[in-house]
């Protein structure tokens, strides 16, 4: 909502004799503020101001006033449950502009417009395009272009019926300025005061545009119709009255969207509206969302709350997120870990077995006790990892261990244990917990609107911060699958025979790891560590393997200890191959015969032969010369 400041005349609707000049802003940050030159207090209080306000002006307390009525900068404007902050300021809940009413129980409305900052991009708005110019049109005197405004769509549930309605502006003065939008436009069953037609309807669209376009959303413009109260002209008929708008102006809590001209595309959002038109119609994606809403308000809120509050730490997001994914499975899951035959009969069994304590402490256990037939939360967790198994495939690769470190996470905050379980997440993998509960939450919620699990997933997959998420878990996931390079140099270091007076320089060293790299490309199609292999002058470098083992030069590397890892079958095979082949040859014939080799080559084209590089060996390249050397 845009930023006001209206002077003008404000009165109260007891007595509109009195009025009093005064100034109305408002700010999303701020609120609504009417500043006033003078005082209504007394007109408020009446016979009770020294009840009511101190000797020296300052109030014992805060009555509220119901009405505030103002006509400023040629506008009509109500103030409605403004509180005294002093004498002479107020602040307002909400701000009508465009009607007069003079009474709380005129205050219902039986329809609103109201246009949410990313519901023009959800909403697949058309392309205004130029019409071609023809070939006999010589001079560009006339430009044309063409709109075609999309039919406005409707839908019903059981509070009401829904309108999505696409409108446009156009200024005509020197320059074109044109501009379509999209709205909503509500009609519920029966009017409704303004706190219920928020709460019912306003706010839980504002969480769906939200949800689909994966963005913050805020109310940009809200218009209220109402048969109610009254213009500055009379009105006869209550259907005209019905007819004309009112702003409606409150403070929200949600972030502003920052201006800009660039339309959000498809992958930056969860789905679009041309999704729901293939999925199913108007009016049953909403009903859906609104009867969701209805049982799972609460979910919602607390799901919602990191979106709106981006500042909030990180450790109440994360408890935010679980206690959503906890209450989800316990409203819509619900299982049991025993039947309940088998439950009662264990439960029994436990309870008669205290028959040999005293009341006193056979109370007390029975307290301690508190047997359940509910699953905990990690297992609640695993629940829902399962429930939605495309998506949490990519995400998470140990459900088990993911659920038991979220829920030691959970019982730490929560009961501030001193001890932390060794489960625990650290501080700095928080946000990555946050996220994947995140998209867990989100799937499930797809889910209330009718979509299955690979529905889900799908459209998952083709959000850009999902995919970026999936990448990164996958990266992760390709480096832990693979042996570190030091690995390999180890292995290699330990198949040295040093009783019958081989030795291994670093130079030697270099070449095997490489080699070891290159035909586990060929044979296992995959690399076999995950650094990346660098054509310096002298050769092939792994700069970890050549900063651990720089200090010997020419020398021989002594054995180390042990192999501190265990290798896959695969793997040894690999090893012990290019043991086997190059294993006896010199550092200095391994050196020529890498350096005659077209990986290195290619690596090092157009550079002198003396020319320091770092430029990375490829892979595609290794695989494909050692494939032919394989096939010929």
């Amino acid at each position: 909502m845009e930023n006001i400041e209206y002077s003008g005349y404000w009165w109260l609707p007891s007595d509109p004799d009195k009025k009093i000049a005064g100034t109305l802003t408002f700010t999303n940050d701020e609120g609504i503020k009417l500043q006033l030159m003078d005082s209504f207090l007394q007109l408020i209080v009446g016979s009770f101001t020294r009840e009511l306000v101190s000797t020296t002006g300052e109030l014992k307390s805060t009555p509220d006033v119901p009405i505030i009525l103002g006509f400023a900068d040629r506008n009509i404007i109500t103030l409605c449950d403004s509180t005294i902050f002093s004498s002479e300021l107020y602040y307002s809940k909400f701000a009508l502009i465009g009607r007069y009413f003079t009474k709380p129980d005129e205050l219902l409305f039986n329809q609103a417009r109201v246009e949410y900052s990313y519901l023009s991009d959800w909403a697949d708005l058309p392309r205004i395009r130029e019409e071609t110019k023809l070939p006999y049109q010589d001079k560009e005197e006339e430009l044309r272009f063409i709109y075609t405004r999309p039919e406005t769509i409707e839908g019903t549930t059981k509070d009401g019926k829904f309108s999505l309605d696409y409108s446009y502006s156009n200024k005509h003065f020197v320059n074109i300025d044109f501009k379509q939008f999209a709205s909503f436009i509500i009609q519920p069953n029966e009017e409704l005061s303004f706190k219920n037609f928020h709460s019912k309807f306003i706010h839980p669209l504002n969480n769906f545009i939200t949800f689909a376009t994966d963005r913050t959303n805020c109310i940009t413009e809200l218009k209220l119709y109402s048969r109610h109260g009254h213009l500055l002209h009379r009105v006869n008929s209550r259907d005209i009255l019905d007819e004309i708008p009112i702003e409606a102006i409150y403070q929200t809590i949600y972030p502003e969207r920052k201006k800009t001209d660039k339309l959000l595309i498809k992958p930056k959002m969860l789905f679009s509206l041309s999704d729901i038109k293939i999925k199913s119609d108007f009016s049953s994606i909403l009903e859906k969302w609104f009867d969701s809403w209805e049982k799972l308000d609460s979910i919602f809120n607390l799901f919602f709350s990191i979106r709106y509050k981006p500042d909030m730490y990180l450790e109440n997001k994360f408890i935010n997120l679980v206690q959503a994914a906890e209450s989800y499975h316990r409203r819509r899951i619900n299982r049991q870990i025993l039947p309940d035959d088998e439950y009662k009969k264990r439960r029994k069994a436990v309870l008669d077995s205290l028959d040999s304590l005293s009341d006193e402490y056979k109370q007390w256990a029975k307290e301690k006790l508190q047997l359940k037939n509910d699953p905990g939360l990690k297992q609640r967790l695993i629940d829902l990892t399962e429930l939605i198994p495309e998506v949490t495939n990519q995400l998470i690769n140990d459900k088990e261990s993911f659920s038991a470190k979220i829920t030691a996470t959970r019982n730490d905050f929560v009961h501030d244990n001193k001890t932390k379980d060794k489960k625990s997440a650290k501080l700095e993998e928080l946000p990555d917990l946050i996220e994947l509960l995140s998209f867990i939450l989100q799937a499930c919620f797809l889910m209330e609107l009718g979509f299955n699990s690979e529905e889900c997933h799908q459209l998952l997959n083709r959000n850009d911060r999902y995919q970026e998420k999936v990448e990164i878990i996958s990266s992760k996931r390709r480096i832990n699958y693979m042996k570190n390079a030091l690995d390999i140099a180890r292995y290699f270091l330990c198949r040295v025979d040093r009783e019958a007076g081989d030795t291994i320089s670093p130079l030697k060293l270099q070449k095997l790891v490489y080699y070891a790299q290159a035909w586990s490309l060929v044979f296992r199609n995959k690399p076999l560590f995950f650094q990346d292999i660098e054509a310096w002058v002298y050769g092939h470098v792994i700069r970890d393997v050549w900063n651990e083992y720089k200090s010997y030069n020419y020398r021989d590397i002594p054995a180390p200890d042990e192999l501190e890892i265990e290798f896959e079958k695969d793997e040894i095979e690999v090893l012990e191959e290019v043991w086997n082949t190059y294993g006896e040859l010199s550092a200095r014939y391994l050196k020529e015969l890498t350096h005659s080799e077209p990986p290195w080559l290619n690596a090092r084209k157009d550079l002198e032969p003396a020319q320091p590089s770092n430029n990375i060996i490829s892979q595609d390249d290794m695989k494909a010369f050692y494939s032919e050397m394989v096939e010929a």
